[in-house]
């Protein structure tokens, strides 16, 4: 995959690029039980608004890591205007081949990771996992998911439109479902505590990650500078213009696909 369009969104300092965007976040940090001193892994952090707003609410240390390096520029001066460097260490890698010593995670998120993997990459993610999560640690992941009975070829047809679009897939390179997932997540060693539809889950007060700070100002403006800076470069404002045009084609893929939260625990 190219993921053209992710380093497109990374050039406007882009956040939350994920299924229902920042407000399947607030049931993710729900769901991962933070308590203090806890050491966490995002993979795919992106431009770093999760993991900024994790950091100022919550008295923990984030690894992250991303395969972009447009989107780990943005992530650093982010963590840097919020003065979060002491707490947050950022490493361009593959979720496939994580740099890090076995069992030393008491968490690990994702949000829209399993949409890049592919018959040979999935388990190999959640496998890696598994490997650096301590014993009884979490792996909370928000993702999009076929349904059931999708036909293969229709699958096909709609990643090869997304990737040639977007360079990025709808979701996994196979028609995987729910229950396709539950077994490579059983494969990989995990216990699944829950797996239900992220809209059930979705918050209808405001969200708690968003309470006011210095350090959460500082990333807004980060976001607003690249968003300034986006307009301002011809080349972008042209790639932003052709991208809505995409955008605002009637794909109706909707109907094939699903949002799950699911929380793993490793024995």
């Amino acid at each position: 995959m190219n993921l053209h369009y992710l380093a497109h969104l990374a050039e406007f300092g882009t956040t939350d690029v994920h299924i229902m965007g920042r407000r399947a976040t607030v049931p993710l940090v729900s769901a991962l039980a933070l308590e203090p001193d806890l050491r966490l892994l995002e993979i795919g952090c992106g431009t770093g608004g999760t993991l900024v707003r994790i950091l100022l609410a919550y008295a923990v240390k984030i690894d992250a890591i991303d395969i972009l390096p447009e989107m780990l520029r943005v992530a650093h001066r982010r963590v840097q205007m919020a003065d979060l460097r002491k707490r947050a260490y950022l490493f361009r890698a593959l979720s496939a081949a994580l740099p890090f010593r076995d069992r030393i995670y008491d968490r690990v998120y994702t949000e829209g990771a399993m949409g890049f993997q592919d018959a040979v990459t999935a388990p190999a993610m959640l496998a890696e996992i598994h490997r650096v999560l301590k014993p009884r640690g979490l792996y909370v992941a928000n993702e999009t998911m076929w349904k059931k009975s999708v036909a293969p070829e229709t699958v096909a047809l709609i990643n090869a439109e997304c990737e040639r679009d977007f360079g990025v897939r709808q979701a996994a390179e196979q028609p995987w479902t729910a229950d396709a997932w539950r077994g490579l997540m059983h494969d990989a060693g995990f216990e699944i505590v829950s797996d239900g539809l992220l809209s059930t889950y979705l918050p209808v007060h405001r969200d708690p990650l968003d309470r006011f700070s210095f350090g959460l100002l500082a990333s807004n403006a980060v976001s607003l500078s690249y968003d300034i800076k986006g307009h301002l470069t011809p080349r972008l404002l042209k790639q932003k213009l052709e991208y809505r045009k995409r955008l605002t084609k009637d794909y109706g893929y909707g109907q094939y696909i699903e949002a799950r939260l699911f929380v793993l625990r490793k024995p």
